[in-house]
C-alpha cells in the first residue's frame, strides 16, 4: 500500500494537489531519504523475514518464498527506485 496508493488520504489546504502524484512512501517526512521513519518501515520486512525463516527452521523453499516477498517489500524502498515507475505501472 505504502508503494502503490497516491495522493493524500485527505485533502488539506496547505498541500494544494502537491503531493497528488506521490505515493505515500515518496511523500514520507516530505520526500527525505535515510530518516528514521523509512529505517523503521525498512527493518521491519527484514526482521520479518528472519523470523519467519527461523520459525520454518530455514527450509529452503519456504525460505526461498519469503526471500522473493522480502525484495518485493525492501526495492521500492531504495534510494535508487524514489519516483521510479517500473515499466509504467502506476503512472500518471
Amino acid at each position: 500500500m505504502l508503494h502503490w496508493l497516491k495522493g493524500t488520504p485527505f485533502q488539506l489546504a496547505e498541500d494544494q494537489g502537491r503531493y497528488d502524484r506521490d505515493t505515500f512512501w515518496e511523500q514520507i517526512d516530505h520526500g527525505r531519504q535515510g530518516t528514521m521513519n523509512r529505517r523503521i518501515f525498512t527493518t521491519v520486512p527484514v526482521l520479518i523475514f528472519l523470523l519467519a525463516s527461523y520459525s520454518n527452521h530455514w527450509h529452503t523453499l519456504a525460505t526461498i518464498v519469503n526471500l522473493v516477498f522480502l525484495l518485493v517489500a525492501v526495492i521500492p524502498k531504495l534510494e535508487a527506485m524514489d519516483h521510479v515507475r517500473v515499466a509504467g505501472i502506476n503512472e500518471d
